[in-house]
């Protein structure tokens, strides 16, 4: 196997992971469905339609043996780093010619899940006393 094909299969593999780990965020959550509406020559992406996305694509594109190793991602989204090497790398260039990888029509989603996760990483914490963390100090 040359570099270039081994560069092309890394490619395709990371395709694979950013999607699926926005894929495993936004199943994880609960959101609020609403009416689509058209504003500014578009319809804003919600979650619920880039999680039927990557199912639908997924479905369609990988073979009947293929379907039922990925399909454990449907019952716990965070086994998609567990599915095998192969299925990873068809599905990452399905992504990636679909536009559903950060670059792609969804690239607003990504960025509103990753700050998501900052605030809620910087927020303050509660402790089981009621206290928040960082914010008590004791004196001797």
């Amino acid at each position: 196997m040359s570099e270039t094909q081994r560069d092309a299969r890394r490619r395709l593999e990371a395709v694979y992971e950013n999607t699926m780990s926005l894929y495993a965020a936004l199943k994880d959550t609960s959101f609020d469905l609403r009416r689509a509406e058209y504003k500014n020559n578009g319809v804003a992406a919600e979650p619920i339609d880039f999680i039927c996305d990557i199912e639908l694509k997924a479905r369609r594109h990988l073979s009947p043996q293929q379907y039922p190793l990925w399909a454990v991602v449907l019952i716990d989204p965070e086994q998609y780093k567990y599915v095998p090497e192969r299925i990873r790398q068809i599905l990452g260039r399905v992504f990636e010619q679909n536009k559903l990888d950060m670059s792609g029509d969804y690239k607003k989603l990504y960025f509103m899940v990753k700050n998501q996760k900052l605030r809620e990483e910087l927020s303050p914490k509660e402790d089981l006393n009621g206290d928040e963390s960082g914010a008590s100090y004791t004196t001797d």
